[in-house]
């Protein structure tokens, strides 16, 4: 099934004060992105993922606004049809990058036949989603784990593309940074204060 999703440009509607009307600054033109419901989540063969978006077709897979006029229009991860990111996620910030299979940003893939081997070299287990984007030519597909732990290696299987056979880049994006919640200043006191004690009864017993 295909799905259309329409990315709307800033539009500004200013007020004339003396004249009570209001004037519309000029409108980019709306970027629209056709899906074409041809991912799975098993599209990964080590694991699957959560959820799945694509091909989007005639798109490059970003982070920030498209500025440009070109053909292949920006994919804007961050903002699309919406004030809600792609999967209903906002805050996403790029990890990595491997263009044609280099190592880059810790990234590297391979491919044999239909499956792309990638093996990334961070962790990703600090992130609350992670979304890997899988491009070849002008069409990618775009993979959310986000209550699936995001694997770092693992195989793909470039079927879902027209040309099953190359892969233009992987890239991969995540938000929602986990952190770890220090102990009150409280809390250390009474530990110490525990201690002090377990001290000054070994003391009397001795």
């Amino acid at each position: 099934m295909k799905r259309v999703i329409l990315v709307a440009a800033a539009a500004v509607a200013s007020i004339g004060i003396a004249t009570a009307s209001a004037i519309a600054a000029p409108v980019k033109p709306i970027q629209t992105f056709t899906e074409t419901g041809a991912c799975s989540v098993s599209d990964f063969t080590t694991t699957t993922a959560d959820d799945c978006f694509g091909l989007v077709l005639n798109s490059n897979d970003d982070t920030t606004p498209d500025t440009n006029e070109n053909k292949q229009a920006t994919f804007n991860l961050e903002t699309f049809g919406s004030e809600t990111g792609l999967f209903g996620n906002t805050g996403y910030g790029f990890i990595a990058k491997s263009d044609n299979g280099g190592l880059s940003d810790g990234l590297s893939y391979s491919v044999s036949g239909t499956i792309a081997s990638f093996n990334y070299a961070g962790d990703l287990s600090g992130f609350e989603y992670v979304v890997y984007v899988f491009k070849q030519s002008n069409d990618f597909a775009a993979y959310l784990f986000d209550k699936t732990a995001a694997p770092t290696s693992g195989a793909f299987d470039l079927s879902v593309f027209p040309n099953s056979d190359s892969l233009s880049h992987i890239s991969i994006y995540a938000g929602g940074q986990t952190t770890v919640v220090p102990l009150p200043a409280a809390g250390w006191l009474m530990l110490a204060g525990i201690g002090g004690l377990a001290a000054l009864r070994r003391k009397k017993k001795a």
